[in-house]
């Protein structure tokens, strides 16, 4: 039963989860754009729309993102280096304290007539997910955006901030608190570190021999 449409009849009210200001927030994205950019979603962004993107800790960005469609493992597989190639990791602050809808566990999802179909479906561009998307906004004008599990990481948390329920200029402290590209040997190193917990590992950039 949970894949279906929202419900039409609903009366209950949604869970809220209240993200402390100095809270670190982590992006991924694109050495070429800046980590507080609001963009549009992509293919197998989970809530579609024009928004910020993120995880309260790294290990579960990296597999959300860069582990994308590729099988979990019980042994080492390599991650295609082209997955990192102009990518950086950035940790950013919250300035303020932002409340949010939370699909974290059972009890959030049976409070807005779902199960865990929600947060863990594949199927994450259908029409269906995005009436999902809509309706659950529409249900907690209040929320700036929704926070929920990462499926391979279940213990760190997503987070999803929406454009048109904050203040750009407000949402972050203005210098990050730490930034990785993911290209470099020290980024392969530190990436390493998290990919560990997944079975996978990136190779370091190849070195070209010194010119004679």
């Amino acid at each position: 039963m949970p894949d279906i449409d929202p419900p039409a009849d609903y009366d209950g009210t949604p869970r809220r989860h209240l993200l402390a200001a100095n809270t670190p927030v982590w992006r991924l994205h694109p050495v070429s754009r800046s980590p507080f950019e609001f963009a549009e979603s992509t293919e197998g962004d989970r809530f579609p729309g024009r928004a910020h993107r993120g995880a309260d800790e790294p290990r579960g960005l990296v597999a959300e993102i860069l582990l994308r469609s590729l099988p979990p493992t019980d042994r080492f597989r390599t991650l295609p280096r082209v997955r990192v190639k102009g990518r950086r990791m950035t940790a950013l602050a919250t300035e303020d304290e932002l409340e949010l809808l939370t699909l974290c566990d059972a009890t959030d999802l049976a409070a807005v007539g779902q199960t865990h179909w929600l947060i863990t479906t594949t199927d994450c561009d259908s029409e269906r997910m995005r009436r999902w998307t809509d309706w659950l906004r529409d249900r907690a004008p209040e929320a700036a955006g929704f926070i929920w599990p990462a499926r391979r990481a279940p213990q760190d948390r997503l987070v999803v901030l929406f454009e048109d329920r904050v203040l750009r200029d407000k949402v972050f402290q203005p210098d990050p608190l730490v930034s990785v590209d993911l290209e470099t040997e020290f980024g392969a190193l530190w990436l390493n570190t998290l990919l560990v917990h997944h079975g996978y590992r990136v190779s370091p950039p190849r070195t070209r021999p010194a010119q004679r």
